[in-house]
């Protein structure tokens, strides 16, 4: 595996289980290898541009996602879709960059810049 840590949260909720990873994917090209971010749910891929933060919040499921490249972002909590006014939300970064991370605390506190 290229990517550091493929497996980033897996849960388990009423509906099944929810699985999010990263997966190297080939550009043809230009021919470089990027890192993809998937999720599944009970084996079924759910088709999104870009999907981050897949937690359990006492007991229900919340993940954020964007459906295509330029559209703002949503979440997904406790089966239903919620719009935000938000283009992006910093997430999964590195090294000094990763002071900006997105943060959901056990009491589900949602901290982001």
């Amino acid at each position: 595996m290229i990517t550091s840590n493929p497996f980033k949260s897996f849960i388990v909720d009423d509906t099944g289980w929810w699985l999010l990873y990263d997966k190297n994917v080939s550009e043809t090209k230009n021919k470089k290898i990027k890192t993809q971010t998937v999720l599944v749910h009970n084996g079924e891929t759910v088709k999104n541009y870009e999907v981050f933060s897949l937690v359990s919040l006492n007991g229900k499921t919340f993940y954020f996602f964007k459906k295509t490249k330029n559209s703002k972002i949503k979440y997904y909590l406790d089966g239903k879709t919620y719009k935000t006014v938000f283009n992006e939300i910093i997430h999964d970064k590195c090294c000094s960059y990763a002071a900006f991370n997105l943060v959901i605390s056990l009491d589900g506190k949602i901290k982001f810049w």
